[in-house]
């Protein structure tokens, strides 16, 4: 692997996105280069009006000093957009060397992957790590 100084991993919460973590966390660690973990919030659910960014952004927060308690190289990274379209360009605007993405639904669709995942694949320029969970 030549070298790398940026990583997306893009973070739902669900136990996938959590394993996906720990994945890109240790190639970040190993080659010194930063993780952002990007979560991206359909404007849709903002019109509730509850303070969810600030429970996602402490979420994200969480999850980064879980894996890198004095946040050396592993940030934060909350986006509001189009899920799909917003890691494509996140990853593009960032120049970032790969993007990390977990498939929660492989095993529930009969092998296929979401919807999220198939549009990062064909759309990004990135390459992309798609890991079976």
């Amino acid at each position: 692997m030549e070298s790398v100084n940026k990583i997306i991993c893009a973070v739902d919460f669900s136990p996938a996105s959590l394993k996906a973590i720990e994945y890109a966390a240790r190639i970040a660690s190993y080659k010194n280069a930063y993780l952002f973990l990007l979560h991206v919030y359909p404007p849709a659910l903002l019109i509730t009006g509850k303070p969810i960014m600030k429970e996602t952004e402490d979420r994200l927060n969480a999850l980064c000093t879980l894996h890198d308690p004095l946040h050396w190289f592993i940030q934060p990274f909350l986006q509001i957009g189009d899920v799909s379209q917003t890691i494509v360009n996140c990853t593009d605007t960032m120049k970032a060397d790969f993007i990390v993405m977990c498939c929660d639904n492989c095993l529930k669709n009969n092998g296929r992957i979401g919807s999220t995942a198939t549009y990062v694949l064909e759309h990004s320029a990135t390459p992309v790590i798609l890991l079976k969970y």
